[in-house]
């Protein structure tokens, strides 16, 4: 697995915690300069070896990196400062992590509500799709699926119709965790309308509806197999 981790530009305490966790998790960390890497690894008390990665030596360090990904290890990707990918080397690792296991691309969109979608009778029309890399198309079946009521039935149509030869069991999983994450997420802002006193409608039987029935889809017995299938 390889991660992208984006470091401080300035202070050091600017980095996420979610940075931190998956810095101590890895099993070595490709660095664009492993000085500056290593004095931000020694500030956090981090042990971690290192794999030099900058613009000059990528074509000879791709080939242990790749490697390493292939064994099943963990790889954090670091450079001096910033995201890696926008003005590094590492958009060459990231390509080639990608072609060593492509995923088929498909349209996605992160707000799929009945409104973005137009039927003249004849045909369906989706309003304002577009291919994106920052959002799993599953989210966005099994949001659908949530804000557009759909049964089983039609859930099934709708995946018929989404994927040629039928989802996978893996991919069939993602979407039905998401529609639980969904209502969850809903439910967190129907709290923060609660709490910030927005009068526009009754908050707390919105977030209890929301809560309730993403309990009830979790407490499914092939919500464990979702998972199962998703874990892989």
């Amino acid at each position: 697995m390889l991660y992208l981790v984006a470091t401080p530009i300035g202070n050091l305490g600017d980095i996420t915690l979610r940075a931190l966790e998956t810095l101590k998790e890895v099993d070595c960390i490709a660095s664009e300069d492993s000085r500056t890497t290593g004095r931000l690894l020694k500030h956090f008390e981090i042990s971690k070896p290192q794999l030099s990665f900058f613009e000059g030596n990528e074509s000879k360090q791709l080939p242990k990196v790749m490697a390493a990904l292939e064994e099943g290890k963990k790889v954090a990707l670091v450079t001096n400062a910033g995201t890696p990918g926008v003005s590094d080397p590492g958009f060459i690792l990231v390509r080639a992590a990608l072609d060593a296991h492509p995923a088929r691309i498909v349209a996605c969109h992160c707000d799929p509500l009945c409104e973005n979608f137009i039927d003249t009778g004849e045909r369906m029309w989706i309003v304002d799709w577009e291919y994106s890399g920052m959002n799993d198309p599953m989210w966005d079946l099994g949001d659908l699926s949530v804000e557009a009521g759909f049964d089983l039935v039609q859930e099934e149509e709708m995946l018929r119709g989404y994927f040629t030869d039928g989802p996978t069991r893996q991919e069939r999983g993602r979407m039905i965790i998401y529609k639980a994450m969904c209502d969850l997420l809903w439910t967190l802002w129907g709290l923060i309308q609660l709490a910030n006193g927005n009068p526009a409608d009754d908050f707390r039987a919105y977030a209890e509806t929301r809560f309730a029935r993403c309990k009830a889809l979790m407490a499914e017995p092939a919500f464990a197999r979702h998972l199962a299938a998703v874990a892989g």
